[in-house]
């Protein structure tokens, strides 16, 4: 509910808003991976991915956070685990490409990253910094900050996901 606060000029019907609620389940998903150790959930993932990559080019995203998860396992001296979550990781990105365009659909969103007058012209694009949204990030930021830091226990895959999904322009 956050984050809806910070895209409310974005929430239309869009497949986009597929990503949203893929990234929330695969995020659960991954948060009850790292409670319970039960590799049964982690069947959930690849199934997650394959039906973001038929609806939008973003499955990319659910990768990236099963990788944050992974590091956080791994730091968290769970190895086992850790590659238990790479395997699946790996499923994803098979998953991801079971689209009509194939691996294309994966890695679309690095060609549109590289591809600067595009980022220039795409208001999806858009950095929140230059947006309308810029208020409601900053509270949302202000808020995640201190609630990260304050917690009685400090997880690395809380910050690696800041850092990975933080405006960085």
């Amino acid at each position: 509910l956050a984050i809806a606060a910070t895209i409310d000029f974005r929430l239309v019907l869009r497949p986009e808003i597929v990503l949203f609620a893929a990234m929330a389940a695969t995020i659960c998903t991954l948060e009850a991976f790292l409670r319970s150790a039960d590799r049964r959930v982690l069947v959930a993932l690849p199934l997650l991915s394959a039906t973001l990559a038929n609806l939008h080019p973003s499955a990319i995203f659910l990768l990236a956070l099963a990788g944050c998860h992974a590091v956080h396992l791994w730091l968290q001296n769970r190895r086992g685990d850790a590659r238990a979550l790479a395997v699946a990781a790996a499923a994803m990105a098979a998953a991801a490409c079971l689209n009509p365009h194939g691996i294309h659909q994966l890695i679309l969103p690095f060609l549109f990253a590289l591809d600067t007058q595009l980022m220039a012209r795409v208001v999806e694009f858009e950095t929140v910094i230059h947006s309308p949204a810029l208020p409601a990030y900053l509270v949302l930021l202000a808020a995640t900050l201190p609630a990260l830091f304050l917690r009685e226990t400090r997880r690395t895959v809380d910050l690696l996901l800041v850092a990975l999904f933080a405006d960085r322009k």
